[in-house]
């Protein structure tokens, strides 16, 4: 069961559901293709996971005996597609939440570049050019959003998105990336949905990451762009 902490008190009492004549107990979380879902949907169960310090310790133990390139790779190839499998589903997370993935992030940067242990990590994201956590959610889901005007993405996603154009209720299928309509929402919860998180993130990328024309020169400006959010705009 999903719902407000409120609405969790009231159902309570069901600790079982009968569906098709089958009786299902009801479970604290579940686990889909790999993601661990919460009553709460704050995926904390699922970042615990993956959170996992084992291989980075691993790298740590060999990396006098590699060239900064090969652990970058190691790193990326072992470490960070972890912290980025089904990433999108965080968006709209507690903050405390993707903290969790950012401290392993950092982490890595730190034994990738051979820094100790409590050298601030956003000097060494920036020279690996590593977007943080945060920036990674919002470049897989402004990603797709492309991928679903390109119509290079599955049809039911298509079903999601529309476009702004007062009145029109059709399924953006054109090239001329035009901003999206983000579908109406009363909740926190209704904010995270993809309906309305993927149209709130396109709608707020400047125009020339937008105009892009093939999906390579996207993800080139994207990653400009939320790279000069996440170190450049800080000062």
């Amino acid at each position: 069961m999903i719902g407000t902490s409120s609405q969790l008190r009231s159902a309570a009492t069901f600790s079982t559901m009968t569906i098709a004549d089958s009786r299902l107990t009801v479970s604290s979380q579940l686990k889909s293709l790999g993601v661990i879902f919460d009553p709460r949907l704050t995926f904390d169960a699922h970042v615990s996971s993956v959170t996992t310090y084992y291989h980075i310790w691993a790298l740590r133990h060999i990396w006098r005996v590699l060239s900064q390139d090969v652990a970058k790779t190691l790193a990326s190839s072992i470490v960070r597609s972890r912290l980025d499998y089904c990433n999108a589903v965080l968006y709209g997370t507690p903050n405390s939440t993707t903290l969790k993935l950012q401290k392993v992030q950092n982490s890595l940067a730190r034994v990738v570049l051979q820094r100790r242990k409590f050298c601030r990590a956003q000097a060494l994201l920036k020279s690996l050019h590593w977007l943080p956590v945060s920036q990674r959610i919002d470049f897989k889901l402004a990603t797709l959003a492309f991928k679903i005007q390109s119509a290079l993405q599955s049809e039911y996603l298509h079903q999601l998105i529309f476009s702004q154009h007062p009145g029109s209720s059709m399924t953006l299928r054109s090239s001329t990336r035009p901003l999206l309509q983000a579908a109406r929402t009363r909740t926190a919860y209704g904010s995270r949905a993809f309906s309305s998180a993927v149209p709130a993130i396109w709608n707020n990328l400047p125009t020339s990451v937008i105009d892009a024309n093939s999906l390579p020169a996207f993800r080139r400006r994207l990653k400009t762009h939320l790279f000069t959010v996440a170190f450049e705009n800080r000062g």
